[in-house]
């Protein structure tokens, strides 16, 4: 994903997130995120989330945790990037909620944390418990799954490749779309002014994009 279509202001500054009382040196964090819907019988338990990360992060993550320098992350390397750079993200629900008709639930828990490195980036995936029954109801269900942090200090953005990936038993069948949420705008800049990067205009207002599911049984 090119990362200059990203539409983020560059004095935004990336603190206390992933790491408590440490301001990093870069403008902002950049995410690539993917999800994997995973379903039973009952309907979904779950899904599965996936980001990578930008270099800067990566490099910090490195320098800080592999001790050994090769790389690749032992058990124990894991559990401290887990305790130190992720579970602080506990207080900002990890940027994650899920919608159900009008009720929307913001993610306190998550488990079956791992780090990891991929093509010369820092990976991190983790399974977000979400029980949703599908019942044989001639009406489909409908939820949406967001992955945003309207803060702006992280860019996170669905990735441009199998983006999204279906678990199912072949009782259900699973359509989804990714959709920008027009009905909730978001603004950053709030004295309503415009911001210029490379060139081109940017409105202090951006729209998420969410994933829109429906099931049927």
């Amino acid at each position: 994903m090119k990362l200059e279509k990203r539409h983020l202001p560059l004095f935004l500054f990336v603190f206390t997130l992933f790491i408590p009382c440490t301001l990093f040196a870069h403008p902002h964090m950049f995410i690539d995120s993917k999800t994997t819907l995973e379903f039973d019988e009952a309907g979904m338990k779950g899904f599965w989330v996936e980001w990578l990360f930008d270099q800067f992060f990566t490099a910090q993550i490195l320098l800080d945790y592999d001790r050994n320098m090769d790389k690749n992350f032992s058990a124990d390397e894991i559990s401290a990037i887990e305790a130190g750079a992720f579970s602080n993200l506990a207080n900002y629900h990890y940027f994650i909620s899920v919608t159900t008709g009008e009720a929307q639930v913001d993610i306190k828990k998550v488990s079956d944390f791992r780090a990891f490195m991929k093509d010369d980036r820092l990976g991190y995936t983790f399974f977000v418990p979400m029980a949703i029954p599908i019942n044989n109801e001639k009406k489909p269900v409908q939820f949406r799954i967001s992955i945003f942090d309207d803060t702006f200090f992280c860019d996170i953005a669905w990735m441009e490749k199998d983006s999204v990936i279906v678990r199912a038993p072949g009782v259900f069948s699973v359509d989804w779309k990714i959709l920008r949420n027009k009905n909730a705008p978001i603004i950053y800049d709030p004295t309503g002014g415009t911001a210029r990067r490379n060139g081109v205009d940017y409105s202090g207002t951006v729209y998420p994009e969410e994933l829109y599911i429906e099931v049927s049984k």
